[in-house]
């Protein structure tokens, strides 16, 4: 089990490394047969008025996914563009002590 404490300083360490530090952890949920999924998301550079991810916010995405998988040794990510945001979602093998 990890403390938040950690888990945020490895987050913004592998993101600030990437180049990707526009991302911000939206959700925290720890998953049933243990692990915890993350979701990240970011709009920086996203069109909103046509409702489109921006190249600068997808490129950033897939930087920052080896290095939150490398941070987080087990764990796997996936991308999704929906209109102007781009998520990252991570799941990751530790427990996350509450806040």
């Amino acid at each position: 089990m990890i403390t938040r404490a950690i888990l945020n300083a490895r987050i913004n360490t592998a993101l600030t490394q990437a180049g990707a530090s526009q991302f911000t952890v939206d959700e925290i949920d720890p998953e049933a047969g243990g692990g915890t999924r993350l979701l990240l998301s970011t709009r920086d550079s996203g069109d909103i008025g046509e409702g489109l991810p921006g190249r600068a916010d997808v490129d950033a995405a897939y930087r920052a996914v080896p290095a939150l998988t490398a941070a987080f040794p087990g764990g796997t990510a996936s991308l999704e563009a929906v209109d102007e945001w781009v998520h990252i979602d991570l799941l990751i093998t530790d427990d996350v002590a509450p806040a």
